[in-house]
């Protein structure tokens, strides 16, 4: 996130929305599913759709320039992200020791879909702006970036096929 020409008051707001962005930048919704310290029955599969359009809509804000942009809208930007971060962060935490697990894992994930709407009408008109401001570049970096991505995740789940296939023939 770099601007050439800030306000003290933006430059504060840039601070705090690049302590929590920089965390969707690395973020899998599939880490959110556990159904390794959760099983099955407990995971949070039933949640992994809004995890992943969630990490989705904060992702590209992590390399925007936000040149022009209002200070109390990158204030509210930074608000909209640390409250998707501290859900996400309930359901890293999740316990299944508590009193009605299906029930609280139900309502963490109504949390989250609930709060998105909210998010969205905050993040998207941003986004919507940088792009029509002229930053197709930065928008084809970042699109660049998302294609390298999915490559490199399809060329390492054939990687693993290949390996369990060839561990089977064995």
């Amino acid at each position: 996130m770099g601007a050439k020409v800030q306000t003290d008051r933006q430059k504060a707001a840039i601070y705090n929305l690049e302590i929590t962005v920089g965390t969707f930048r690395n973020m899998k919704y599939e880490n959110f599913v556990q159904k390794d310290k959760l099983g099955q029955e407990l995971s949070f599969e039933i949640g992994a759709p809004i995890f992943e359009q969630t990490i989705a809509l904060f992702r590209p804000l992590h390399d925007a320039v936000l040149d022009n942009i209002p200070a109390a809208t990158i204030e509210q930007l930074a608000t909209a992200s640390q409250q998707a971060l501290n859900l996400l962060q309930m359901v890293m935490n999740f316990s299944s020791s508590v009193t009605n697990p299906a029930q609280e894992r139900r309502n963490l994930v109504t949390q989250i879909e609930d709060a998105y709407s909210g998010w969205f009408g905050v993040v998207s008109p941003v986004l919507n702006t940088l792009y029509q401001r002229g930053e197709p570049e930065e928008f084809g970096l970042l699109t660049a970036r998302a294609k390298l991505a999915l490559q490199t995740q399809a060329e390492a789940m054939e990687q693993i096929a290949k390996s369990s296939a060839d561990a089977k023939t064995q």
